[in-house]
């Protein structure tokens, strides 16, 4: 039996309410854990659990809120969840265990039988908590995977044998000049599509769709009602087309619990490359970066056809204030507040303008690197970013 155990004690205001504090750990950790003990350090007058998807409630059974550490109540604890950067022991357990990929914690190591302690941090005040939660199914199945790797190139190959020679790849982005695209126009090309278009079944239903991409933790795999409502399309476009899923390898254990329909069509693709770089047959892995369309939309494509269109990759407006725009049919603009109640250290001291920035430096130099090794690479509607022109010039 795996007891889980989040140490130290809670602070639920952090989660938007004891309700929501349950609903979280719950959502994270109810697919791998038998028991998951929460203890409260305090409990808010204010509630923000309505920001949560009835789907984080599926494990809440399995969730014991307590309001005083008794006697015995810790022991059998195979996992601590911990909050804090700084291990705090357990009551009569002097010794931690770090976790493998834990590497927020620098604890000395002590007896295999101790509790093995994994940093996650509250939602808050760290701004990666989804991050750490969703890698903690990958962790604790034994982290990387050369069998799961290995099929996941495999995959990622067979999609590129279903293309016919010289057949486009057209990708689409969820910015508002996605609006200037017919659909219809794109049906003979192998589409590679991101995040939240799977909201729109129309348009997807128009397409080829041979791939499907989204690797935020936050937006797409956490509790909120935007990536529940998220998850919930991405099983109907699973459903409805041959496409393949792809996502960073670590996040691949904790998707497909959620998605079964996943199961034998995601690719987990890894980070680990220096230079940018598309050819997935020499080397699996792609370059870290900001974006879903510098980390895996644009390697892939490039990888998948020699000619590639790019649609709906608006970038941001001079007027934009948040992140970019999106196209309200490609969006779920009612449900983004619930992600910045589940996560507010995510969106705190953020610049906008210096990410934006970064995006768009990262996206014309591996444009231009693709370019030069004769890909051919044009924006079919409006954008911002300086290295795409809407006329395909090099």
């Amino acid at each position: 039996m795996k007891r889980f155990l989040v140490w130290p004690p809670v602070d639920a205001e952090d989660y938007g309410g004891t309700s929501a504090a349950a609903a979280y750990f719950s959502w994270f950790f109810g697919d791998v854990a038998d028991q998951i003990v929460l203890p409260l350090a305090s409990e808010p007058s204010v509630s923000r659990h309505m920001a949560f998807s009835l789907g984080s409630v599926g494990a809440i059974h399995k969730v014991v809120v307590v309001r005083l550490i008794e006697p015995g109540l810790l022991d059998g604890v195979t996992h601590v969840l911990m909050r804090s950067k700084t291990p705090t022991a357990l009551p009569g357990n002097a010794k931690c265990f770090k976790m493998p990929g834990s590497t927020k914690i620098d604890v000395s190591e002590g007896s295999k039988t101790d509790p093995l302690y994994y940093y996650i941090g509250s939602p808050e005040s760290e701004p990666q908590d989804a991050y750490h939660c969703v890698l903690f199914t990958y962790w604790l199945e034994g982290g990387r995977n050369d069998r799961f790797l290995k099929e996941s190139q495999e995959r990622l190959k067979a999609c590129k044998a279903r293309l016919l020679p010289g057949q486009p790849v057209s990708v689409f982005g969820t910015g508002p000049s996605i609006a200037e695209v017919d659909p219809k126009n794109h049906r003979f090309d192998a589409s590679v599509i991101c995040n939240t278009i799977v909201k729109n079944r129309k348009f997807c239903d128009a397409l080829n769709v041979a791939v499907i991409v989204a690797s935020d933790c936050h937006f797409h795999f956490s509790c909120n009602q935007y990536a529940f409502q998220f998850l919930s399309d991405l099983r109907y476009q699973m459903s409805n087309s041959a496409a393949i899923y792809v996502t960073f390898d670590k996040f691949a254990p904790f998707v497909v619990r959620k998605v079964a329909e996943l199961q034998g069509r995601i690719c987990g693709i890894p980070a680990g490359r220096d230079t940018f770089g598309y050819n997935f047959d020499e080397d699996f892995r792609v370059l870290p970066g900001e974006s879903v369309v510098n980390m895996f939309m644009l390697p892939v494509a490039c990888y998948l056809s020699d000619n590639v269109r790019l649609c709906g990759f608006t970038g941001r407006a001079p007027n934009d204030s948040y992140f970019w725009s999106h196209a309200d049919a490609f969006q779920y603009q009612d449900l983004l507040p619930t992600v910045r109640d589940t996560h507010p250290g995510f969106f705190k001291d953020r610049d906008y303008d210096a990410y934006g920035e970064t995006v768009g430096q990262q996206l014309s130099s591996r444009v231009a690197v693709a370019r030069s090794n004769g890909i051919e690479i044009q924006s079919l509607t409006t954008s911002f970013y300086k290295g795409l022109s809407v006329d395909g010039s090099r």
